[in-house]
């Protein structure tokens, strides 16, 4: 029985690299937001609701998300993570400080997924309306729109907060430089193989050219006894006549 499941494979090659991206950074993400979110519990008992509610919806959102990319949707499965990750972000934000909130640290992680998942253009795009939401929470601050913390941060949650962002970013980072690796790996093994297959052309049109030749040579010297025996039966044909 297989606990870890693996990544999708499709026809599309392009596809099959997104989908096996999608899907290893969610599940690394629901395990590295699922492991520090438990110890959240025990340093922060007094919001412990609050951290119990965290983990049950990504878990289970990140579950519809892996589902839907199994299923073929990539591109669908990676803008809805994005979009949750947003909602998730600032929605937790709002009530644990706004933009002074640990979690507002991650947004930087979710531009970068969108960029790798969605392409740059995509990246740009959710930057820009990262940044918009952000300084929308800036103006609500500023004018006493923001509820008070509910959420009493320590030293050791922060930490915690900082873990989270470590962690997924050297997800990123492992799966994206594995990917281009991989990416490398087989453009160099066609490279490879087109030289040896050159090569073995090469060796055929030279073994094709010699018998060619060695044929030429053959049919030359056939035809020179041919004109030689034919001017002999002329010669044979006059001195009898």
């Amino acid at each position: 029985m297989q606990i870890i499941p693996r990544p999708p494979v499709f026809q599309n090659k392009n596809q099959t690299r997104k989908a096996s991206l999608i899907h290893n950074l969610i599940l690394g993400s629901m395990c590295i937001i699922t492991i520090v979110e438990i110890f959240d519990c025990i340093i922060l008992p007094q919001n412990i609701w609050r951290w119990i509610l965290l983990i049950v919806l990504y878990n289970g959102f990140c579950t519809l998300f892996l589902m839907l990319n199994k299923k073929g949707h990539t591109t669908l499965s990676s803008r809805l993570f994005v979009y949750f990750l947003f909602l998730m972000i600032f929605s937790f934000s709002y009530y644990a400080g706004g933009i002074n909130a640990p979690a507002i640290q991650l947004i930087p992680i979710v531009i970068v997924f969108a960029g790798l998942t969605q392409g740059w253009r995509n990246g740009i795009i959710t930057g820009i309306a990262a940044s918009i939401i952000a300084l929308l929470f800036v103006i609500a601050q500023n004018h006493n729109l923001v509820p008070e913390t509910s959420v009493v941060q320590t030293p050791l949650s922060i930490w915690f907060t900082l873990l989270i962002s470590i962690g997924i970013l050297g997800l990123l980072q492992y799966f994206s430089v594995a990917s281009i690796d991989k990416a490398l790996e087989k453009a160099e093994n066609e490279i490879e193989l087109r030289k040896i297959t050159e090569k073995e052309l090469e060796k055929h049109k030279q073994n094709l050219e010699e018998i060619v030749a060695t044929r030429t040579e053959e049919l030359a010297a056939k035809n020179l006894e041919l004109i030689a025996t034919n001017n002999e039966i002329k010669n044979q044909t006059k001195e009898l006549s």
